[in-house]
């Protein structure tokens, strides 16, 4: 590794670790992000020091978490890798994309699990928590209309990154 990436990949681990990313992907999530063009596979091991097969392993779970993506060039079978350096898009939109899961799950199971719960004899405690059930609910439909606005918003924000 170079001073600079040695330097970089030492606060990408830092943010890695708030960010909930695995200690051993920071390393080459940063030595790939600081590139100014896609590397190979083989060469991104030579610089992390790591071995050929660790980091394909390591590569396969940052490509699941969309933060690399893989090309292979034609007429060849050596694998490239590359970032989007859109940290700004990237963010907002695994957030977004995140938030329209929550809400997506609460519009299809919270309905049902309202209704049946009205449906019961319940003591004023329980009333009380089927209230916030229903309060958690509206909110979660509040969220989608938010969601939406994110999502327009995000589009532009495209535009202008």
């Amino acid at each position: 590794m170079t001073l600079i990436e040695k330097e970089f990949s030492g606060f990408i681990e830092e943010l890695g670790c708030f960010a909930g990313l695995p200690s051993g992907l920071s390393p080459l999530f940063s030595i790939l992000y600081i590139q100014p063009q896609e590397i190979s596979m083989e060469e991104l091991a030579q610089k992390s020091g790591y071995s050929l097969a660790s980091v394909s392993l390591k590569v396969q779970q940052l490509v699941r978490l969309g933060l690399v993506i893989r090309r292979k060039r034609p007429g060849t079978n050596k694998v490239f890798l590359f970032v989007e350096k859109h940290l700004v898009e990237y963010s907002l939109g695994n957030l977004i994309d995140e938030k329209e899961r929550l809400v997506a799950s609460a519009k299809t199971r919270l309905p049902g699990l309202i209704e049946r719960l009205s449906r019961q004899k319940l003591g004023q405690e329980e009333e009380m928590q089927l209230k916030n059930i229903r309060g958690y609910y509206r909110e979660c439909l509040e969220m989608e209309s938010l969601i939406k606005k994110l999502r327009i918003w995000l589009d532009e924000l495209k535009g202008v990154l």
